[in-house]
């Protein structure tokens, strides 16, 4: 079976693989150990994705800008060679715009883009939460190993800890 990339599944796709990726198995500490180690690897692609699809989605945006306002700027040229009389009012060119077929396909590109970034956001924060957890179980089972209990760890530590090993 051939492994999709990221920008081949849907909306749809992307969020069951958020869904599996919260049902850990914790009856074993080898899974868990798996576990942390894949959500880590994902974590730092997802923060890295995200990152790239928001600064592409950026220049998209000010792409359509341009794009707007180039189209507009014809609009009055035309206008002005034709004798017309020159749209005074920006609605009435902002209604004329998007008539322009690159408009309509940049338009929809950002639109395509904004969903695909809420996406990847949804999944850093998710990958976040799950590192922060997961981190969390692994040190209560190495305090269950120890036969020390868990809560002689002071809650600070191992936030401490579990922050530390998420920057890594």
């Amino acid at each position: 079976m051939v492994k999709k990339q990221l920008f081949e599944y849907t909306i749809e796709e992307l969020e069951k693989l958020v869904d599996k990726a919260l049902n850990v198995d914790d009856s074993s500490g080898y899974a868990l150990d798996q576990e942390i180690k894949t959500q880590s690897k994902g974590h730092s692609k997802w923060i890295f994705l995200a990152g790239r699809a928001k600064k592409f989605l950026e220049d998209k945006q000010l792409e359509l800008e341009y794009t707007t306002a180039e189209i507009a700027a014809q609009i009055r040229e035309q206008a002005v060679a034709d004798g017309s009389p020159l749209p005074k009012t920006a609605p009435v060119i902002k209604e004329m715009v998007p008539l322009d077929q690159r408009w309509q396909e940049l338009s929809k590109e950002v639109i395509k883009l904004n969903e695909y970034v809420s996406v990847l956001s949804k999944l850093e924060k998710t990958w976040n939460n799950r590192a922060f957890l997961l981190i969390r179980l692994a040190r209560n089972r190495e305090a269950e190993d120890l036969e020390v209990k868990p809560r002689t760890y002071r809650r600070k530590n191992i936030d401490d800890v579990a922050m530390k090993e998420m920057d890594l």
